[in-house]
């Protein structure tokens, strides 16, 4: 019986453009293994619970890295401390902070304790290891739309297209150390202290200033002009502490940008351009970072869908949580040597974890639509289908009858990934079951649009794919090679 590859989308996916219901991976990632042109795809990385809100309060807003010891956590309207020492994980309420929208956060190097500013969306305050958030101490700060730290100086920026910077490593305001940026008329919306570099983001432009140690006034000077702007405050990341020297944006006109210099190189699809056009309110989208095993991921989030760029594999996927259209990650930072993110949803507090199948706690389903088999206008009988998966990969830990006795869900389109049949199960193996044979038999005859396969595990197991093939039979007209279509 001939055999033809089940074509999944390959490295990379920037260069072979998604299209809605084929080719995607739903929260699973590429992986090279190293043997020639092999790829396993794996679950992407889960999330481990690692503490809760001591107020109740829910949605994580942000986080800094107070001291190597403590990490504070911004809530809905609460700050709050998280502590980790000797193996024990404390978070404790330390007072009210208004607001519920994310917020941007600086610590400078003042010693022996440094000020901790944080910019809400009710103006400057300056957070405490202990006891409550207070107003910003020098009333020149006025009302700015975001903090940034480097080179010993807070920058604060304005609507109006100003940039303050505060005193050296001190939270004083001298009124003639600003700028204004000149090369657009319509204002500040983030300034981001990245490779030694203060970028200064406009909607429609960026400027790069970097330190010149000006004597008088705003200590540092323009550099470049960066023809494209940033589409909101929240919608940049990259510029974290330990994450991989990436800076990656969504412009004012739906694109996805990595610095590479003072060059903006656009690395998103046609399909997740769409989908960003497709917001109706910008401003809930929002962007972080974490990595796990030598993966580097840049999230960007709003109220539909969650996309996440490998920068590794140069891949997108999308990441839901469970019974959501979008991922419940929100903000993240690296500290106590892991990667801690918040939740969306509630006041959880997690780690991301690549050895947790689930996040939360609760299901993190593996989802991998196939391109097209197709030999148009010819249709084939497929008596059979065999997925390679890495198999016996059920765990004896006595979680769940899941865990033990993992499945995976398959079925498959005719018209191209607008439906697909009912899904017939397979079993993966019980923990050590390595010989699990995963295949489904008399699937019937394609139409002329071909055979797109879906592929879903819930299972909490580790879960890898490394190739499918597709049997044809006698009515194929033609032993032509069969064509992968691209989308």
């Amino acid at each position: 019986m001939p055999q033809v590859t089940i074509p999944w989308p390959k490295v990379p996916t920037k260069d072979q453009p998604q299209r809605a219901g084929i080719g995607t991976l739903k929260n699973v990632i590429m992986e090279p293994t190293g043997a020639g042109e092999t790829t396993v795809y794996k679950r992407a990385p889960g999330v481990s619970s690692y503490a809760a809100s001591a107020s109740g309060s829910i949605h994580c807003r942000g986080f800094v890295l107070a001291n190597p010891g403590t990490v504070l956590v911004i809530f809905n309207g609460f700050v709050e401390a998280l502590t980790a020492a000797g193996g024990v994980v404390t978070m404790t309420a330390l007072g009210h902070l208004d607001g519920s929208k994310i917020v941007s956060v600086a610590v400078n190097n003042k010693s022996p304790t440094p000020d901790i500013v944080a910019v809400t969306e009710n103006g400057a305050f300056t957070l405490h290891t202990s006891g409550t958030p207070t107003p910003y101490p020098d009333g020149n700060i006025g009302f700015p739309n975001s903090v940034t730290f480097g080179d010993g100086y807070f920058f604060f920026t304005y609507g109006n297209g100003q940039c303050i910077a505060s005193a050296l490593n001190g939270t004083s305001i001298n009124l003639l150390n600003q700028i204004t940026v000149n090369s657009a008329s319509d204002g500040l919306v983030r300034g981001v202290w990245f490779a030694q570099t203060l970028f200064l983001f406009t909607p429609s432009r960026c400027e790069a200033w970097t330190d010149t140690a000006n004597p008088l006034g705003f200590p540092f000077s323009r550099s470049a002009v960066i023809p494209r702007g940033l589409i909101n405050a929240q919608a940049i990341a990259g510029y974290e502490s330990n994450f991989t020297s990436s800076l990656i944006w969504v412009g004012s006109d739906s694109v996805v940008y990595m610095m590479q210099g003072y060059q903006p190189y656009r690395i998103s699809t046609n399909d997740i351009e769409r989908r960003i056009q497709e917001v109706d309110d910008k401003t809930t989208l929002r962007a972080n970072v974490y990595m796990n095993d030598g993966h580097a991921f840049w999230q960007l989030s709003s109220a539909d869908f969650t996309f996440t760029f490998d920068l590794i594999t140069a891949t997108w996927q999308e990441r839901t949580s469970y019974q959501q259209s979008f991922s419940r990650i929100e903000q993240s930072i690296y500290a106590f040597g892991m990667w801690i993110v918040g939740d969306f949803a509630t006041g959880n507090i997690g780690v991301i974890d690549g050895e947790a199948f689930s996040e939360y706690g609760s299901a993190l389903q593996w989802e991998l639509t196939s391109l097209p088999v197709i030999q148009f206008p010819s249709r084939m009988v497929v008596p059979r289908a065999d997925f390679n998966f890495i198999t016996g990969t059920g765990r004896s830990d006595g979680l769940s009858q899941t865990s033990t006795d993992p499945i995976v869900d398959i079925s498959w389109s005719e018209d191209g990934g607008a439906t697909f049949k009912m899904p017939i199960q397979r079993a993966l193996g019980r923990g050590g079951k390595n010989g699990q044979v995963v295949a489904v038999l008399q699937t019937g005859q394609t139409s002329r649009y071909g055979r797109v396969w879906k592929l879903k595990v819930s299972d909490p197991v580790y879960v890898g794919l490394l190739s499918a093939t597709m049997g044809v039979g006698a009515r194929m007209q033609s032993q032509t090679p069969i064509a992968a279509m691209t989308a």
